[in-house]
C-alpha cells in the first residue's frame, strides 16, 4: 500500500472507530499504523519505538479515543485497544495508568491482555534491568500462579532485559515454554501467544541448565570428554543441523585448517556458513552467532574472515536464504571492523584486510535494494554506505529506491546511504532530494535526512539540518526493530555527526550550557568531544606527558570539567584516553596537574637549566630521556624525610610512575615492558637511600603489608624488602623473618618482578632463599566436569618465571620432576587422578574443555643450558624419563 492510500484509509478507519468501534476496526487500525505481521512481531519482542508506518502519527494522535475504549462493553474491543496502546510509546504518560488500572480491575483473559500491554509499554520507556550472572530468576509472584499468568509475568521479565545478554534461569524459561499452542489473547503473537513466547525464548540464554548425557542418536563420544571430531568450539555447539538449501561450490575445497579465526584453526567455518543456508531459523541464528564470534570477534578479522566473504556474498545473492539482512550486517562489520565507530568518516575510517573482498559484492548489494524484504533493503543500504569506491550505479539506485520505499526503517537507511554515497562522489546533486525530509512527521526520518545532509555538505549543510540534529536528543528514539545503524541509537548517531562539525569554541560553549543545566549526559558527551579536540595534539602521548605550563586556558577548562564531574569512586569514563594523551588517568592526578592540589612530587627540581616537577623528571629518567643519576642527584636537595614522602607519592600517587603506562607491544620483543617494574623498584630504593627515615618507612610497610596477606601491594612490598635486606646486610645481622613474605613470589605477573626479586634474593641468607624457591610450583591441573565424568588439564604455573633464580640443583630437579609428570599425564588418556587440582570448571557435552597447556620446552631447554653440561648429564641419567629429546637438544646447544 502506498503512503497516500495508507494515510487516507487510516482517516476513514479512525472516523469509523469514533462511532462504531469493533475488534475488526481496531485490527485494521493496528495493521495500518504498526505494519504487517512481521513488523508487529518485532514490536512485540523489542518494544515500540515511535516509527511504525506512514499512518503511525494519525493513529498515535488518536490515543485519547483509544484509551476511552478500555471501558468499552465488548471484551475484544478492550483487548485490541490495549494492544494498540502498548505500542504507542509517546503516549505512555496517559495510557500506562489506564492500562494498570485495568490490570487491577479485571481477571481472566482480559487481565492477561492488560498485563501484557502494561508490561510491554513500561519496558519500552524504562531502562533495562541487567540480569545477574546466574540468570534472571522467575518472579516469586509467578510461582503457584496459573500457567498463563506465570507466562505473562515471565514475558514481562524478559522484556525488561537488555538486548544482550538476556540470561535467565531454567525456571523462567520453562514458564515461557508452558504456553500451549493456539492460546488466543487478542492480537498478541498474531492471534497465538505461543508465537510470542517462542520468539522470546530464542532470544534468551538459559543459565545453570541441567546437563544431560548425549542422546543415543549422537555419534559415539571418545573416552576423553575433550575429544571432538572438529577442533572448533563453535562447531561443537550444534552437531546436528538441517541440510543447507544452497550448495556453495568450493566451500569445502578451501584449506580452512590452515586458516585462523579468534579461536585458532578455522576448520569449523564451513559448518557455520552452511548453517546460514538452513531452513531452520535456529540453525541460522547459531551460524550467525558463531561467525560473528569467530571470524569477526569483537570487530577483529582474520585469515578465515577474508576467505569466508565470497561464500557469504553468494548467500546474500540467493533469495532462498533466510536472514540475509543479518549476513549483510556481518559483511559490513568484516569490511570496516566496527561500523558504529565509522559513522563520522564512513568507509574512510577503518578498512580491514577483508575490505576488498566485501567491496567485490557491490553489485549484489545494489540488487538487494530491490529485495522483497525491507530488512534486506535496509541492510543493503547500510553496507553500501561503508564501501568505497561505490558501484557505478549505486547512487542512482539508492535514489530510485528511496522514491518507492514503503518501510520507514528501510527509508531511513536509504536517506543515510544517500548522504554517504554523495560524500564519496563529492556531489551536492541530492541536497534538494534530502531537504524535504527534514519536515517528515517521523523523528527518525527527519533525523536521518539531517545526518545525510551534514555528511554530504558538512558545515555548509542547510541550517535546518543542524536544528533537526539538535532537537533529535528530545525527539528521536532508539530503534528497537532491525536497523543496523549505530546499534539502533539514532540519538547518539545524530549527536556524533552534529559534534563532528563543531569548532572547539562551539563545543565549549555547549559544554558550559550543559553544566549550567546540570545535564550530566550532555556534559559527558561535550567534555569527551572537547577533550579529543584540544588534548590529542599529536605531540603528547602515553610516553610524552603534559606539564602544567603547557596547558592553555581551554585545555584547563576541559580537564577541570572532567575533575568536577568525576564519579565519587571507580575509574574516570575517559581514563584510557587520558593515558593515551599523556595525562593522569585519575581525578586527583588531574587536580594536581591543574594546581588545585599539591603532593610531594609536584615540587620542582632543576636539571641543567630547566626547572621541572619531580614527577616529570622521574618519568623522563625512567624512559632514558634524562640521566637517572643526574635526576637523583638533583633530588638530594630534599632532606631524608622529604625523600620518603617522594617515595610514597612515586609508589602510590596519582601519577602512577611505578607501573608501565603503555601496554605490551606484541609486534616486537618488548623486554623493556617486563623489566620496567623492576627498574622502578630499583629507582625507588635509590631515591631514599640507606637513611633512618627510609628504614622506618620500610619497617612500617612490613607490618602493613603482612597484615594484608595475599592482598598486599607487590611493588611496595619489594621496595620495603630491599631496604630491610640492605640494612641487615650492611650491619651483618639476620634479616627480619617477615621479609620472606614480602617477596612477591605468589603474585602475578611474576615476570615483571624477576629482576627486583633477584636483587632481593641475593641479599637473603641462602637457606631461606632456597626454601622460598623450592616451593614454587611448575604445574597444576584444571578439572573439567560434565555428565560423562571428569578430565584434568595441565596448566603451567609461576615457577617457570623464576627458574633463573633457583640454585642449579633445585632447578634441575624441578624440571625433571615436571617432565616425568608431563609424560605420565599424556599417557593417562582420560586423566582423572592428576594432582594438584587448581580449580574446577563445569563443562557441557557440546563445549569441550580447554586443551592442556603445552609443556614449555624452550624455557626448559634454556634453563638446562644455563645449568651446565654436568647438570644436563645428571638429568639424562634419570631412569624415569622416557623421551630425552629436549635434554639432548640442551646438550647439543651447550657444546
Amino acid at each position: 500500500m502506498d503512503p497516500t492510500t495508507r494515510i487516507d484509509r487510516t482517516r476513514i478507519v479512525l472516523a469509523t472507530l469514533a462511532h462504531s468501534a469493533s475488534a475488526a476496526v481496531l485490527q485494521e487500525l493496528i495493521d495500518l499504523g504498526l505494519g504487517d505481521a512481521a513488523a508487529r512481531t518485532e514490536l512485540e519482542a523489542e518494544g515500540g519505538d515511535g516509527i511504525g508506518t506512514d499512518a503511525y502519527e494519525l493513529v498515535r494522535d488518536a490515543a485519547p479515543s483509544i484509551i476511552a475504549l478500555l471501558d468499552h462493553d465488548a471484551l475484544e474491543v478492550r483487548i485490541h485497544a490495549s494492544y494498540l496502546l502498548a505500542m504507542l510509546v509517546e503516549t505512555a504518560a496517559s495510557s500506562l495508568p489506564s492500562l494498570q488500572a485495568r490490570v487491577d480491575a479485571t481477571e481472566g483473559i482480559e487481565q492477561l491482555a492488560m498485563r501484557l500491554a502494561a508490561a510491554r509499554l513500561r519496558a519500552s520507556i524504562e531502562p533495562p534491568t541487567r540480569p545477574p550472572m546466574q540468570g534472571l530468576p522467575l518472579d516469586p509472584d509467578a510461582r503457584g500462579a496459573a500457567p498463563l499468568t506465570r507466562a505473562a509475568i515471565a514475558i514481562a521479565q524478559v522484556w525488561r532485559l537488555p538486548d544482550f545478554p538476556r540470561m535467565v534461569t531454567a525456571e523462567l524459561a520453562g514458564a515461557l515454554d508452558d504456553v500451549p499452542r493456539g492460546t488466543a489473547v487478542g492480537p498478541w503473537g498474531t492471534g497465538d501467544l505461543q508465537r510470542l513466547t517462542a520468539a522470546l525464548r530464542r532470544t534468551v540464554v538459559v543459565r545453570n541448565a541441567e546437563v544431560t548425557a548425549p542422546a543415543s542418536a549422537d555419534p559415539p563420544v571418545a573416552t576423553d570428554i575433550g575429544d571432538a571430531p572438529v577442533a572448533d568450539p563453535y562447531t561443537q555447539q550444534r552437531r546436528h543441523r538441517a541440510p543447507p538449501q544452497v550448495v556453495l561450490p568450493g566451500l569445502h575445497e578451501v584449506a580452512w585448517g590452515e586458516l585462523e579465526h579468534a579461536y585458532g584453526s578455522a576448520d569449523g567455518v564451513p559448518g557455520m556458513i552452511e548453517a546460514l543456508a538452513s531452513e531452520d531459523a535456529a540453525d541460522r541464528a547459531w551460524g550467525l552467532e558463531a561467525l560473528d564470534a569467530s571470524i569477526h570477534h569483537q570487530g577483529s578479522v582474520y585469515s578465515a574472515s577474508t576467505a569466508a566473504v565470497p561464500f557469504l556474498l553468494a548467500l546474500v545473492a540467493d533469495a532462498r536464504v533466510g536472514d540475509r539482512h543479518r549476513i549483510l550486517e556481518l559483511l559490513c562489520g568484516l569490511a570496516v571492523h566496527d561500523p558504529a565507530g565509522c559513522v563520522v568518516h564512513g568507509a574512510r575510517r577503518w578498512r580491514s584486510e577483508a575490505f576488498d573482498a566485501v567491496l567485490a559484492g557491490g553489485p549484489s548489494f545494489v540488487a538487494c535494494l530491490r529485495d522483497g524484504d525491507p530488512r534486506v533493503r535496509s541492510a543493503a543500504a547500510f553496507v553500501l554506505s561503508f564501501i568505497e569506491p561505490s558501484p557505478a550505479d549505486a547512487l542512482a539506485a539508492v535514489r530510485r529506491a528511496l522514491e518507492v520505499e514503503p518501510d520507514r526503517r528501510a527509508r531511513a537507511s536509504l536517506l543515510l546511504a544517500l548522504g554517504y554515497l554523495s560524500r564519496y562522489a563529492e556531489t551536492d546533486a541530492y541536497v534538494d532530494v534530502l531537504r524535504p525530509w527534514l519536515d517528515a512527521p517521523a523523528p527518525l526520518l527527519r533525523t536521518c535526512a539531517a545526518i545525510a545532509l551534514v555528511l554530504q555538505a558538512g558545515p555548509a549543510a542547510p541550517p535546518q539540518a543542524g536544528e533537526v540534529l539538535l532537537r533529535a536528543r528530545d525527539e528521536a528514539r532508539a530503534v528497537h526493530g532491525f536497523w543496523p545503524w549505530h546499534h539502533g541509537d539514532a540519538v547518539g548517531f545524530a549527536e556524533r555527526i552534529r559534534m563532528a562539525n563543531k569548532t572547539l569554541d562551539e563545543v565549549l560553549a555547549e559544554l558550559r550550557d550543559a553544566r549550567a543545566r546540570d545535564d550530566a549526559e550532555a556534559v559527558a558527551q561535550h567534555s569527551g568531544r572537547a577533550f579529543f579536540m584540544a588534548l590529542r595534539d599529536g605531540v603528547h602521548d602515553i610516553d610524552h606527558l603534559w606539564q602544567p605550563h603547557e596547558l592553555g586556558d581551554r585545555q584547563r577548562e576541559i580537564l577541570a570539567c572532567i575533575v568536577d564531574t568525576a564519579p565519587p569512586q571507580g575509574l574516570l569514563p575517559l581514563w584510557e584516553a587520558l593515558l593515551d594523551a599523556g595525562l593522569p588517568s585519575r581525578a586527583d592526578g588531574l587536580a594536581r596537574l591543574l594546581g588545585r592540589a599539591r603532593g610531594p612530587l609536584d615540587a620542582t627540581v632543576t636539571i641543567g637549566e630547566d626547572t621541572r616537577p619531580c614527577w616529570w623528571a622521574l618519568h623522563e629518567a625512567q624512559l632514558g630521556r634524562l640521566e637517572l643519576d643526574v635526576v637523583l642527584a638533583a633530588m638530594q636537595r630534599f632532606d631524608a624525610d622529604e625523600r620518603v614522602a617522594l617515595l610514597d607519592d612515586f609508589l602510590s600517587g596519582p601519577y602512577q610512575l611505578a607501573r608501565r603506562r603503555r601496554p605490551y607491544d606484541y609486534d616486537r620483543d618488548d623486554s623493556d615492558y617486563y623489566h620496567y617494574t623492576s627498574a622502578a623498584i630499583a629507582l625507588a630504593v635509590r631515591l631514599v637511600g640507606d637513611t633512618a627515615p627510609a628504614l622506618q618507612w620500610a619497617q612500617a610497610e612490613l607490618r602493613t603489608q603482612l597484615a594484608k596477606g595475599r592482598r598486599r601491594d607487590a611493588i611496595r612490598s619489594l621496595v620495603a624488602a630491599h631496604l630491610l635486606l640492605r640494612d641487615a646486610h650492611a650491619r651483618g645481622v639476620e634479616p627480619d623473618a617477615g621479609v620472606d613474605a614480602l617477596l612477591a613470589l605468589d603474585q602475578p605477573p611474576a615476570s615483571t618482578y624477576v629482576r627486583a626479586l633477584a636483587g632481593a634474593l641475593a641479599l637473603l641468607p641462602e637457606p631461606r632463599c632456597t626454601a622460598l624457591l623450592a616451593e614454587l610450583p611448575l604445574f597444576g591441573y584444571t578439572a573439567y566436569v560434565d555428565s560423562r565424568g571428569e578430565v584434568r588439564r595441565w596448566t603451567n604455573q609461576r615457577g617457570w618465571a623464576f627458574l633463573e633464580l633457583m640454585p642449579v640443583r633445585i632447578r634441575v630437579q624441578r624440571l625433571v620432576d615436571a617432565w616425568v609428570e608431563w609424560e605420565r599425564h599424556l599417557g593417562a588418556g582420560d586423566d582423572r587422578q592428576a594432582e594438584p587440582v587448581l580449580g574446577r570448571v563445569t563443562a557441557t557435552n557440546e563445549q569441550r574443555p580447554a586443551p592442556d597447556e603445552p609443556f614449555p620446552h624452550e624455557a626448559a631447554i634454556a634453563a638446562m643450558i644455563a645449568s651446565g653440561p654436568l647438570a644436563i648429564e645428571r638429568a639424562r641419567a634419570d631412569l624415569r624419563i622416557r623421551d630425552r629429546g629436549w635434554l639432548d637438544a640442551a646438550a647439543r646447544a651447550g657444546e
